[in-house]
């Protein structure tokens, strides 16, 4: 990587307390003592199976959560830390495209109104009419969706306006987490070839938490892989993937169903799109 980096990570320890019927105490170590970072306008992979702590990490990273101990900065600000206007500033320069498309849309509201209700908590008294026309070119979908509800929409659709709806607010850095495990193989692949656009178009820093190690190289520059909480190999996305050196991390590559063809397509650069700040 190179550049100072927007997004550090440092020490970042995470446990998770419960009780069972018999009101014995369990605890899970979801992240031990995870570092990473990410240079503006860069992108890193987090790589692990299911239970790994990819997404607690993702979670903590948009302050969703806070960790137990350890440190997070946004464009050099604690901002697990943060409060009142600064911790606003922040929560404005970093967004999280989730999982679900079927579940992360209000099936009461339009795509307007979805859209208008996220630019109206990030940017209170800006032009959201506007806004929304501009983040419906920009996710390559006809102006007239903005009427449609979420029913209306194939899984596809729903998760381009799920970008939108982060994009908004016009973040600094984006955390795609399993944006894509929910739709068909042929979706994920536009879905993915977007996202790649946007960065390029937007100039955006990704975070993009992933268990499919086909996607990695082609989508990002950097990979961390992560195991039972504990960050277990990291560098170089192409090199990592081609020739990875932790036990953990040849299994995964081992263990992934072979695809026909490359999931992303790099395509050259796109213009910017207009009426979008470069």
């Amino acid at each position: 990587m190179t550049g100072p980096p927007i997004l550090r990570a440092q020490g970042v320890h995470k446990t998770f307390r419960s009780r069972d019927r018999s009101g014995r105490r369990h605890e899970t170590a979801a992240l031990r003592g995870v570092d990473l970072e990410v240079p503006l306008g860069g992108s890193l992979a987090v790589v692990g199976e299911s239970g790994s702590g990819k997404s607690t990490l993702a979670r903590i990273l948009v302050g969703l959560d806070a960790p137990d101990s350890g440190t997070v900065h946004l464009d050099g600000v604690d901002f697990p830390a943060s409060t009142g206007a600064t911790r606003r500033a922040l929560q404005r320069q970093i967004q999280m495209i989730f999982q679900d498309p079927y579940r992360s849309l209000n099936p009461r509201m339009s795509v307007r109104s979805a859209l208008r209700f996220a630019h109206h908590a990030e940017q209170p008294g800006a032009d959201a009419d506007e806004a929304c026309r501009t983040m419906m070119q920009l996710v390559r979908l006809p102006e007239s969706y903005l009427d449609r509800r979420p029913h209306s929409l194939s899984g596809g659709e729903r998760q381009r306006v799920n970008i939108a709806r982060a994009l908004i607010a016009r973040p600094n850095v984006v955390v795609a987490d399993e944006a894509v495990s929910a739709l068909d193989r042929s979706v994920q692949a536009d879905i993915l070839n977007l996202l790649a656009d946007l960065r390029r178009e937007l100039r955006l820093t990704l975070v993009y938490i992933t268990h499919d190690v086909h996607t990695v190289s082609a989508v990002c520059e950097d990979v961390l892989v992560l195991h039972q909480g504990l960050v277990v190999e990291r560098g170089r996305a192409a090199t990592v993937m081609a020739d990875p050196t932790a036990d953990y991390t040849r299994a995964l590559v081992a263990a992934a169903p072979t695809v026909d063809r490359p999931l992303v397509t790099v395509r050259p650069t796109s213009p910017p799109v207009a009426g979008v700040p470069s």
